[in-house]
């Protein structure tokens, strides 16, 4: 018969024989849950990382949200709740991917200003399917704030768009528009 050497090692014990069958089992169940395991918990923006449609056109709508209203969860003008209908919005991508190249969107000012669209003109770098740009634009006697945020799904064929502008008469007052967009 033949013997199995155990080998002590800084107090703890090695069995230089191979495995046994249910051994082996036991390894296989517990690496295939650990495998589940990390699979399940992997944030779900790693899912969202979906490169665009290159030179494709999206366009789109989002809910308008007002803030100059009394605001439910603590004082002042900071809440953005009150649904103000619908705006559109159109942005194109560049050949390669890479660049959101024009965004235009509609909104309605509840704070007497006369503008009603944001237009962002500068390239904007698309990283692992999301994008980000903040400006400023002029309008009247005000200097407006823009925000523009939005990652893409689907394929590639849909963009999840959020725009925010601030700055107008009376400040803080502003709008924010969420929606998406969609390419063919």
């Amino acid at each position: 018969m033949g013997s199995v050497v155990r080998v002590h090692t800084l107090g703890s014990v090695r069995d230089d024989a191979a495995p046994t069958a249910p051994r082996r089992r036991r390894r296989l169940g517990l690496v295939t849950a650990l495998v589940v395991a990390l699979l399940v918990a992997v944030p779900s923006t790693v899912a969202l990382a979906v490169a665009p449609v290159g030179g494709a056109i999206y366009r789109g709508s989002g809910v308008q949200y007002f803030n100059n209203h009394k605001c439910l969860s603590g004082p002042g003008l900071n809440c953005y709740g009150l649904d103000r209908g619908r705006q559109k919005f159109s942005f194109q991508v560049s050949p390669n991917g890479k660049v959101l190249e024009q965004f235009v969107g509609g909104f309605n000012c509840g704070c007497a200003c006369r503008e009603n669209s944001i237009s962002i003109n500068k390239m904007v770098a698309i990283k692992r399917g999301s994008f980000s740009a903040t400006g400023t634009m002029p309008g009247g006697n005000f200097t407006y704030k823009v925000k523009l945020t939005g990652h893409f799904t689907g394929r590639g064929k849909r963009a999840s768009i959020k725009y925010q502008v601030t700055g107008m008469p009376p400040p803080p007052c502003g709008t924010r528009v969420i929606g998406t967009a969609h390419t063919r």
